[in-house]
Parts: C-alpha cells; sequence; structure tokens
C-alpha cells in the first residue's frame, strides 16, 4: 500500500522530500502557505475521525513521525470518497494520499516510492451474526452479493481472488467507505471486500488476500 507526490506512492517518499524541502513542524487541519496537503476520507483504523472531530488512524500517526524526522507540517483536505480524494490527487489539488496501492496505470499517473509504508492486505467480510459463510467457504461464497470501493484496487483485487477460486457472484460498486459498509450492516449486501478494517470492525473476514 503506498502514496503520492507527484501523486505519490508512500507516505515515506515524504522523508525524503521534506527533509529536502524542510517545512516547519505544524501538524494541523488549518490553512498554511507551506504546508503539504492532505487527502482525507474515512478508511476504518487508518483514517478517522474521533468524537471530538479530530483526525486519527494510522496514517496520521505515520505522518507525525514523519514530521518529528522532517518538520513537515501539513493541512488536511476532507473528501467524501476515496474516488473524490484520488482525483484531487491526480488533479494537483491535494500533494499527499495516504495511502495507494502501487499499479502499472498509476505508475503513469504519479510518483512511487520503493519503500512501502506498511504491508496490508484485502479481506472479504461479512455480518457477525451471518452464519452462511465460513473461512474461504467457496461453495458458500457462489451467488453472493458484495460490495466493492468503485476505482479501488481492493476490489480488482477482490475480482481476481474470485476468478482464480472460480467463484461466481454479484459486485456492486460504492463511491463511499461507510455507504459501503451501511449496506452490509443493514443486509443490502452479502458481503464487502475491502482493506482489512482493524481491530474497531463489526464485522467477520471470511477471507483475505
Amino acid at each position: 500500500m503506498q502514496t503520492k507526490v507527484k501523486g505519490m506512492g508512500g507516505v515515506l517518499m515524504m522523508v525524503v522530500l521534506f527533509i529536502v524541502f524542510l517545512f516547519p513542524l505544524d501538524v494541523s487541519a488549518g490553512e498554511s502557505a507551506s504546508a503539504a496537503r492532505v487527502g482525507y476520507y474515512e478508511d476504518g483504523d487508518y483514517m478517522y475521525h474521533n468524537a471530538q472531530g479530530e483526525y486519527e488512524g494510522y496514517n496520521f500517526e505515520f505522518l507525525q513521525e514523519v514530521s518529528k524526522l522532517s518538520g513537515l507540517s501539513y493541512e488536511v483536505v476532507d473528501s467524501p470518497s476515496w474516488q473524490e480524494a484520488f482525483r484531487l490527487l491526480i488533479d494537483g489539488r491535494i500533494d499527499i494520499l495516504p495511502a495507494v496501492y502501487r499499479t502499472e496505470s498509476r505508475m503513469d499517473q504519479m510518483l512511487f516510492t520503493d519503500e512501502s509504508m506498511c504491508t496490508i492486505y484485502t479481506t472479504l467480510n461479512v455480518r457477525m451474526d451471518d452464519n452462511r459463510y465460513n473461512y474461504e467457504d467457496f461453495d458458500a461464497f457462489q451467488g453472493m452479493k458484495v460490495g466493492i470501493i468503485k476505482g479501488g484496487e481492493d476490489g480488482e483485487s477482490f475480482k481476481r481472488y474470485c476468478a482464480e477460486n472460480s467463484v461466481t457472484l454479484t459486485i456492486v460498486e460504492y463511491d463511499e467507505t461507510q455507504k459501503l459498509l451501511d449496506a452490509l450492516g443493514n443486509g443490502t449486501l452479502d458481503g464487502v471486500a475491502i482493506t482489512h478494517l482493524g481491530r474497531s470492525s463489526v464485522f467477520r473476514s471470511v477471507a483475505r488476500f
């Protein structure tokens, strides 16, 4: 999983770039002439607002460490969805988007680092009380209605996983992570294929890839 600076590909790139540029140490969500613009969208344990409306999650903890090493300051730019945040990155309206999977097509749109900001995997998740599905029960997976994030590498990875295991099902695309998870919670979907949701997840993983 990686990020951007021209479009970027691993926030670790920022360690190098911001050591060179020496931005003043200041972590905030406000405007700053010298601050790097960081894209935000709701992403489970990785990026979220806490009860006080503050930004929390692994991505922000990582950026805090980058800031300590480099003097980076940044402002957070909110987006309603992964798709919109990615578009802001491509259009140059933000400088960093943590985190973006490295793919061949994206290599032409943005810069990626050799080192990743983390190693992560995609999971197929179902409701905790849905006993129809056990771990990698491919027979049970047949005919499922599974949601993915439109344009995300998670969804493409899931499609490949299904093809490799001869699973035929219905895939529904969503623009926003929260709407995707809400659809699973209310029974509209049988499952969601998405980046590992973390310890706070109220759902159960039945596949990992």
